[in-house]
């Protein structure tokens, strides 16, 4: 079990919906962070009752975990996220993570570094979809997506009325809580 008593430097917000069999890795990722002093928010939008509970035992090992079981939204959970980010977080700077992603050990502390002079910032991920044993590797590398919103290009392609998937996400994303809060 892991418990800090010094001052949470981060509030990492976990949604997570319907069945997600890569979630306990991914939170794990988030729990291998260098920094240790953070707060991990699963938000449970409308999740079932078997992903609640598996969230709920993994809750009892790592303190730093608290589980928020919410009905389903509308959309994917941001009203719970806004309840979370301005009655309950305690970091100064509030990260995301969703159920199918994964971190590096450094994500945090990497990020935090950006944060010192920006408001908001993320990192570039790659999408990497499934493949099987036949996929060459020339074929997996022509087909991730490099999403870097600092591209015009790329923005443009998000923006596009055509463009069916918003393939840039949340969990590579964060802000200062100051910031967040000043939001209209």
């Amino acid at each position: 079990m892991i418990f800090f008593n010094w001052p949470i430097r981060a509030t990492v917000i976990f949604p997570t919906y319907g069945a997600a069999p890569f979630s306990l890795w991914s939170l794990k990722s988030v729990c291998r962070q260098t920094i240790k002093n953070i707060e991990i928010f699963v938000v449970c939008d409308g999740s079932p009752p078997d992903m609640v509970s598996m969230f709920k035992d993994f809750q009892g090992k790592d303190k730093r975990v608290k589980v928020f079981e919410f009905p389903k939204s509308e959309r994917t959970g941001e009203p719970h996220r806004d309840f979370l980010i301005k009655k309950k977080a305690r970091g100064k700077n509030i990260f995301y993570c969703s159920h199918d992603d994964l971190w590096l050990p450094d994500h945090i502390q990497n990020i935090e570094k950006l944060l010192r002079k920006k408001a908001f910032v993320h990192s570039i991920h790659a999408l990497v979809n499934e493949f099987d044993e036949h996929t060459t590797e020339e074929q997996i590398f022509k087909t991730i997506i490099y999403a870097d919103i600092s591209n015009v290009s790329f923005r443009n392609r998000m923006l596009n009325d055509e463009c069916l998937e918003n393939f840039f996400g949340l969990t590579y994303t964060a802000h200062s809580r100051k910031s967040y809060l000043k939001l209209k």
